[in-house]
């Protein structure tokens, strides 16, 4: 089960290449969280350089390996109702995100309206057929 969220995360952020609806303060270092919520050994590093995005991964103690894309993989910003699309309707009247997507996913950060200390960020992968999505926290470190 890892390898496969492993394999279709790598996916959609092989596809990240340019910012759009991301500040560059988002770059960093991404732990996936479990169905738990709790930080797996699943890892993604995000560059932000030169108005483009670049991405790394590892798991565990592993190395970081460089996941590259072409440039038919290009992110771009997504307008707000396309971003709230992503949110079931129960959160779509109290959460902002901002999101940027490609044909194979999206990477988003949200926050709730009423307090924007609450919040995260998803990636919503595509390359299924359906969207699903992958729940991330920030890392403290950039190891």
């Amino acid at each position: 089960m890892k390898t496969w969220i492993l394999s279709l995360i790598t996916i959609t952020f092989a596809q990240l290449v340019l910012a759009g609806g991301l500040s560059e303060t988002e770059a960093g270092v991404y732990v996936v969280l479990d169905k738990a919520g709790k930080h797996s050994d699943l890892l993604y590093k995000l560059h932000f350089e030169k108005g483009k995005w670049s991405a790394e991964s590892k798991e565990g103690v592993g190395p970081w390996k460089p996941i590259s894309c072409t440039k038919e993989c290009k992110y771009e910003s997504t307008s707000d109702s396309e971003s709230s699309s992503y949110l079931p309707a129960e959160m779509k009247s109290s959460t902002l995100i901002s999101c940027i997507r490609n044909k194979a996913g999206a990477f988003c950060k949200y926050q709730m309206k009423a307090d924007t200390s609450k919040g995260g960020y998803v990636m919503i992968t595509f390359v299924t057929g359906k969207q699903i999505p992958v729940f991330m926290a920030k890392h403290a470190t950039d190891k």
